[in-house]
């Protein structure tokens, strides 16, 4: 819908007057935003229990196959 007002002279003011456009983001546009933008979340206690919990069976992992390889004489 255009609303403008014409002058006595003809100039029809804001003519060309369009509303913004509103800007409607998806999740995963936000997280994209965030990303590049290097805004990183606050990670709460069970991502930080999710991450000890890895490192740890990476860990027990690891020493198992080194003392596997260790005891075994295989290389």
């Amino acid at each position: 819908m255009k609303v403008y007002t014409t002058t006595k002279s003809g100039i029809q003011i804001g003519c060309y007057y369009e509303p913004p456009l509103r800007n409607n983001m998806s999740e995963d546009d936000e997280l994209i935003q965030r990303a590049l933008l290097g805004i990183r979340e606050p990670q709460d206690f069970w991502t930080m229990l999710d991450w000890f919990t890895y490192s740890v069976l990476v860990s027990v992992l690891l020493s198992v196959v080194i003392s596997y390889f260790a005891v075994t004489g295989d290389a």
